[in-house]
């Protein structure tokens, strides 16, 4: 019994002094880390399928698995964890910085298009690829489609017209990513400013922000933000800044700067 309270005390002291301040970055730097594999994957999968339809031969690589498919609940479950995990990357003070900003944000958006134009690729490798070969094997392929062009492709130049065919949704993302960059041109000015001011917001993400900060001098909660539903701080540093808390009789004035003074 005694040596489970000592173990108990000991847990207790460790979690008091325990240093949670690089807790964020951890966190962060983490899902990056993986991220960075996922994206890698996901552009080598997209080099395989076409390398496979323009030659006819495998291409692996023992990191990345044998399959050249994905599933659409593996899209599904991995795009939201590089948006949270940028979103998240806003409220840690060394991703913040214009330069970290800007290489997470085309890593999270590189890995999205990269992701669905694989996919894409990936239905065409799986279904349309075995229809087009057994249909000019048959040849069923001049009754379905018209023009010497496409004729002379499937027979005399195969392996052409798959590639053809296995680009079509890289072609189709590009276009979407071109769109937004024409969008990104015509607002660049606004669509600078928002992007390096922009911060995810959250009772609970002002929190996970606060363990990387060493608290000198005890901060103040004002109240809840009325929009965001954070509390409004005054930091503990600004108070030797001769700031003054100022209201009417009755609003908690002389109440926050007590219990800022005695915690």
């Amino acid at each position: 019994m005694n040596l489970l309270m000592k173990w108990k005390e000991s847990f207790i002291d460790w979690k008091k002094n325990a240093d949670y301040s690089k807790v964020p970055f951890y966190l962060v730097t983490s899902i990056f880390v993986v991220g960075i594999y996922f994206l890698l994957r996901a552009w080598f999968q997209i080099v395989a399928l076409l390398y496979i339809s323009y030659t006819g031969n495998d291409l692996n690589f023992v990191l990345f698995g044998k399959s050249h498919t994905v599933s659409l609940i593996y899209v599904v479950v991995t795009v939201p964890i590089f948006i949270y995990g940028w979103l998240l990357s806003t409220r840690v003070s060394y991703y913040r910085t214009k330069r970290m900003r800007v290489a997470t944000f085309l890593m999270t958006a590189s890995y999205i298009f990269g992701v669905i134009a694989w996919f894409g690729m990936s239905r065409i490798y799986l279904y349309l690829l075995p229809f087009v070969e057994q249909s000019v094997d048959n040849h069923i392929i001049g009754d379905v489609v018209s023009g010497e062009f496409v004729l002379q492709l499937a027979f005399a130049q195969r392996q052409q017209l798959y590639f053809l065919l296995m680009v079509i949704p890289l072609i189709v993302t590009w276009f979407v990513a071109y769109y937004f960059l024409t969008k990104y041109h015509v607002y660049e000015h606004d669509l600078k400013d928002a992007f390096f001011e922009f911060e995810w917001n959250g009772r609970r993400l002002q929190k996970f922000a606060k363990l990387e900060g060493i608290e000198y001098f005890p901060d103040v909660e004002l109240g809840a933000d009325i929009k965001t539903n954070e509390m409004i701080t005054l930091y503990g540093i600004d108070r030797t800044l001769n700031t003054s808390i100022t209201g009417a009789i009755g609003t908690g004035s002389a109440a926050r700067y007590t219990i800022s003074r005695f915690r």
